[in-house]
C-alpha cells in the first residue's frame, strides 16, 4: 500500500529535522509514475532494460533528488548511475538516495556542507530471524536478547538499517566494500541515536573509529540518517 501525501510529508519533515544547514531532503512514492517531462533522456536510457519496478524506483529517486536540489535553489540536473550502481551527483554536490516498498527519500547538499551524507529507509518490521546471525555480531545479538521478545525483530532490523546507512556514508570516501561484520553498532533508544564503529582499518578510517547518526520511525517507515562532516 502506497504512502499517502500527508505521510510522505511527515516523513520528509522528520528527515529534514535531522539535517545540518546546506542539506535538503525530499520524499516521493516509488509506486507513482514519474511524468516524462520530469525525467532526463540519459536517465531513461540507463533504465532501458530494467524491469518496471526497478525503473519506477530509480525514477522516483531521481524525482526526489531534483526536489531536494530545488530546495537548495538549484536547477534540476540528471543523476546518473556509476558502474558500481551508486548515484553520480552533479559537480559540487553530494547526496544519498534510499527507498523501500512505499517510500523514497533523497538528501542532497553542497559538497562544502559535509563530506558525505547517507539515508536508509526500511519497513518498520521484524528482520527475518534467519538473517539475524548474518547481520549481527555476537555483542549485538546479546543486546537483542536483552529486549522484550516482541521488540527483538524490529531492533534487529534497526541494526541492519544502521549498517546499510554507515556503508553508504563511508563508500564515497573509501570505495571499500564492507561486510556486516565490519561494523559494530550500539543503539541509544532513549535519544534515537546510534554509533557504528569500524572493526578494521580502511582508507581514512581506522579500526575502532566511530560514525554517528540518528534514527526514527514515521508512518511505518524506519529511517536512519548520517552525515560525515
Amino acid at each position: 500500500m502506497a504512502l499517502d501525501l500527508s505521510r510522505l510529508a511527515m516523513l520528509e519533515a522528520r528527515l529534514a529535522g535531522l539535517l545540518p544547514a546546506g542539506l535538503a531532503v525530499a520524499c516521493t512514492d516509488p509506486g507513482d509514475e514519474v511524468p516524462r517531462d520530469e525525467v532526463f533522456d540519459t536517465e531513461l536510457a540507463a533504465m532501458a532494460r530494467a524491469v518496471p519496478r526497478r525503473r519506477r524506483e530509480f525514477l522516483a529517486g531521481r524525482k526526489a533528488a531534483r526536489r531536494a536540489m530545488a530546495g537548495l535553489g538549484l536547477r534540476p540536473a540528471p543523476v546518473m548511475m556509476a558502474p558500481d550502481r551508486v548515484p553520480v551527483w552533479p559537480e559540487g554536490l553530494i547526496g544519498s538516495i534510499s527507498h523501500c516498498d512505499d517510500a523514497c527519500a533523497a538528501i542532497v547538499g553542497r559538497a562544502k556542507a559535509c563530506r558525505s551524507v547517507a539515508v536508509d529507509l526500511e519497513p518498520d518490521l521484524a528482520l527475518p530471524a534467519e538473517l539475524e546471525p548474518v547481520v549481527c555480531l555476537p555483542q549485538e545479538q546479546a543486546w537483542l536478547a536483552s529486549l522484550p521478545k516482541d521488540a527483538r525483530g524490529r531492533a534487529a532490523r534497526l541494526i541492519f538499517s544502521v549498517k546499510e546507512c554507515a556503508y553508504k556514508l563511508q563508500y564515497p570516501v573509501t570505495k571499500e566494500i564492507l561486510d556486516f561484520t565490519d561494523l559494530r553498532v550500539e543503539v541509544d533508544v532513549d535519544t534515537a541515536r546510534f554509533v557504528a564503529q569500524f572493526r578494521r582499518d580502511l582508507p581514512e578510517f581506522g579500526d575502532g573509529q566511530p560514525l554517528t547518526g540518528q534514527f526514527g520511525v514515521e508512518g511505518g517507515t524506519l529511517f536512519c540518517v548520517m552525515c560525515l562532516m
